[in-house]
């Protein structure tokens, strides 16, 4: 069997069982990752291409590279934050943020597009849950509780 991490053919013995499968790299490979210790400031370059640097304690903090950083200036304006966070494989927390730190905002039509579509869904919704919609004039549900005006204290 081939190990993922080095590349090595190794016999199936080498290799530890979980689930009652083969992991994907041996023992050796799996052991020199586990021990592998970071101080504060270490930086890291994951597979993917993102940097991580630890703080000391435990947390990673990511960095933003200059192709999401491009991204997100691009696509910002016109997509949510949700779709963002999906496309840069970070939280929508951080899209927001970012965001703000840059300066971003959306744009004012897509916006108001997005506002007319969640109201024409609230609308729907109210529709199948059987409420009849806005009152109309004139229309009296519960006159008990209805706003009544003030009369004038004679003095």
């Amino acid at each position: 069997m081939v190990c993922k991490r080095c590349g090595r053919v190794l016999p199936l013995d080498a290799f530890s069982v979980k689930r009652g499968k083969p992991t994907e790299i041996c023992r050796e490979c799996y052991n020199a990752r586990r021990g592998a210790t970071y101080k504060k400031g270490d930086v890291v370059r994951h597979a993917d291409g993102t940097l991580w640097q630890h703080n000391g304690s435990g947390m990673w903090r990511r960095y933003w590279s200059p192709d999401m950083i491009a991204l997100l200036k691009r696509e910002y304006a016109t997509n949510t934050n949700r779709e963002l966070a999906t496309l840069l494989d970070v939280c929508e927390a951080q899209i927001r943020r970012k965001a703000r730190a840059l300066g971003l905002r959306k744009d004012a039509a897509y916006l108001h597009a997005l506002s007319e579509d969640h109201i024409l869904l609230a609308h729907i919704a109210s529709k199948k849950k059987g409420n009849k919609g806005w009152i109309k004039k004139g229309e009296h549900l519960s006159p008990d509780t209805e706003f009544k005006p003030k009369k004038a204290k004679a003095r």
